[in-house]
């Protein structure tokens, strides 16, 4: 138990200097099934009987699996003696969020359980990541098979965070509070495949013409409906154009909304996130923390990363000490899980 303390220790260590001090071999494997890639990190360490498997499912980020700060957490993962499996989910390396990608993470999930029948299985989930992984555990043949699950910089309604990423306006205790939109996340927003996907081909191609040009004159009724929400600049519209969406939109929208599967999750869940996270609320982790079920541990809310990565904020010292300290005991609740 002191031996798995000090690794914990040295392993946090790790992050603040973003290097290896703990010299444990890994070995990275790689594969390809289903049209599914894999990398597969493997610690060097001694056979134990507590075999552990974490599968790390990324956000959108055009890396994919060899997002920087994915890799490097994927090793540290491995040194605290998880086998740690990383699918590149291709909807996500696309920054495209909704059914495509939650079947991708399906069959990834299914492949590591076939995999490693005999370890103790664990998801963990980054940002948007987690609108399209909640939906997973409506399969029982999966959801059975996951003993835990970490949300990392999750989110629990995509109402409140389009309010927040189109116009800036969130909800914290009751008020709405404000904060200049990120355009480059905006922009992932509005080129979501799932406005349109539902629609007739030439349908499609005249909303992604109205949508370069704003000539809207080719626009159907709803389309019309939907190209005013996505380019509206008024909260006090929101409501109304967010109502008069069709319902194929407000069914995918309310599928990637955590807070509508998270009753589903019986395993073990962690809350990590950001508290200085411009992208995603931490609010809204507590948020989801509400509608889940209580066994699980407070939320771990670190004042010392930026959103779902490992970049250092910088910070006064007693943030500095009390932001690893839970971290550091994070870190531990994995080591003993």
């Amino acid at each position: 138990m002191i031996n798995h303390i000090i690794i914990a220790f040295i392993v946090m260590l790790e992050f603040v200097a973003g290097r290896d001090i703990l010299k444990i071999p890994i070995q990275k494997d790689s594969f390809t099934g289903k049209e599914i890639i894999y990398d597969i990190y493997t610690p060097n360490l001694p056979k134990s009987d507590s075999k552990k498997l974490i599968i790390l499912i990324h956000g959108m980020t055009i890396a994919g699996k060899d997002d920087e700060d994915l890799v490097f957490l994927a090793k540290r993962l491995a040194k605290l003696g998880f086998e740690v499996f990383v699918p590149e989910i291709r909807g996500l390396k696309n920054c495209q969020i909704g059914y495509e990608e939650t079947n991708e993470i399906k069959v990834a999930i299914d492949t590591a359980i076939h995999l490693y029948p005999d370890h103790k299985t664990g998801v963990m989930s980054f940002c948007y990541g987690n609108g399209v992984l909640l939906p997973v555990f409506d399969d029982e043949k999966i959801a059975k098979n996951i003993d835990f699950l970490i949300i990392w910089g999750g989110y629990a309604s995509m109402k409140d965070l389009l309010r927040f990423n189109l116009l800036g306006y969130y909800p914290v205790d009751g008020k709405l509070i404000y904060s200049e939109p990120d355009i480059e996340v905006k922009n992932k927003y509005i080129n979501q495949k799932y406005w349109y996907n539902f629609l007739p081909q030439q349908s499609r191609k005249e909303w992604l013409n109205a949508l370069k040009t704003n000539k809207t004159g080719n626009l159907t009724g709803a389309q019309k409906n939907t190209y005013q929400f996505l380019k509206n600049t008024k909260l006090n519209k929101f409501e109304e154009y967010y109502n008069k969406l069709s319902p194929e939109i407000q069914n995918w929208l309310k599928i990637i909304s955590p807070e509508n599967y998270i009753v589903k999750v019986n395993c073990k869940i962690i809350f990590v996130h950001s508290l200085r996270d411009t992208l995603v609320p931490y609010q809204d982790a507590l948020k989801l923390y509400g509608f889940a079920n209580k066994q699980n541990n407070k939320p771990f809310i670190l004042p010392i990363f930026e959103h779902a990565n490992l970049e250092l904020v910088k910070i006064g010292i007693a943030d500095v000490i009390r932001g690893f300290f839970i971290f550091y005991m994070f870190i531990l609740t994995l080591v003993f899980i």
